[in-house]
């Protein structure tokens, strides 16, 4: 059954610390994807999930004046949502991300094609960006990889592309398991993908690990990414800010990672880690 969620409007204007800080916050509650609006930005938490007291507990304490709307969205045609508002991404003049309907890009190594069964993971988050550049300097040639929280599989797909022996998806959402199948056929890449949350990589390993979800996720899930991943392995981390770098690389530094790499896009952070050889 598709998730409802609930989506709170911020109007921040063009105080970027302010979006920054609202945006940590509210993924230390529950909230899971965020969108750049015209007035500030989007928030989405399943509504399963929501917790009321501490959403306005938060909007207390961070003496949040400017307007909050929250709305509740049933499940949609996300598809014609999308198709309004989406233009292709170009990343390092290597990637090029776009909608079917949108016409084939000439100069691009990368071509995907991405529908998106809901409104995220469409390569306008600087996150995404984010991970979709670390990839391209990365040896991918017949590695097995895993993405963690594949949403609309796109990660997982560039990596195929980049000559990923296989790769695995796992996404606690129905409708991201059913969307990354659709776009790795759409793709013309194989791609397994499982239901499920970390639990899922029981008895599994890759030489490289994928995450783009949140911060307080990625923590609680290290030690479970630790024991699959390969000797000599890594692993790639983002959807968190620049506060949240030094605690990350903390709980991977106790678990056998060696930080090597942080790649920066405002306020954004992605980190690479590389585990011991033995």
């Amino acid at each position: 059954m598709t998730a409802v969620y609930l989506e709170a409007s911020f109007e921040t204007g063009k105080d970027r610390s302010l979006k920054d800080i609202l945006i940590s916050e509210l993924a230390d509650i529950g909230f899971e994807s965020f969108m750049d609006s015209e007035q500030g930005f989007l928030a989405y938490v399943r509504e399963d999930e929501f917790n009321d007291s501490e959403y306005q507990s938060l909007i207390t304490r961070l003496e949040v004046v400017n307007k909050v709307a929250l709305t509740r969205i049933e499940p949609q045609n996300w598809n014609a949502v999308w198709e309004a508002q989406f233009d292709p991404i170009e990343i390092s003049d290597k990637v090029c991300i776009r909608a079917p309907f949108h016409k084939k890009p000439i100069g691009f190594k990368y071509d995907l094609v991405i529908e998106p069964k809901m409104s995220f993971g469409t390569g306008h988050h600087a996150t995404t960006r984010l991970m979709c550049s670390a990839l391209l300097d990365m040896d991918l040639v017949g590695k097995d990889i895993c993405d963690m929280g594949c949403g609309t599989g796109i990660l997982g797909i560039l990596a195929m592309k980049a000559g990923a022996h296989s790769v695995l998806g796992i996404d606690i959402e129905d409708w991201a398991v059913e969307n990354s199948k659709e776009n790795a056929e759409r793709n013309n890449v194989e791609m397994q993908v499982l239901l499920g949350d970390a639990s899922a990589l029981g008895g599994k390993s890759f030489h490289g690990m994928l995450a783009n979800i949140n911060r307080n996720i990625l923590i609680a899930d290290f030690e479970a990414y630790q024991k699959c991943v390969k000797p000599s392995g890594w692993i790639l981390l983002s959807g968190f800010l620049e506060t949240d770098v030094e605690a990350i690389i903390e709980k991977g530094s106790s678990l056998g990672f060696e930080h090597k790499n942080t790649f920066v896009e405002e306020n954004w952070r992605c980190i690479w880690m590389k585990k011991a050889s033995v």
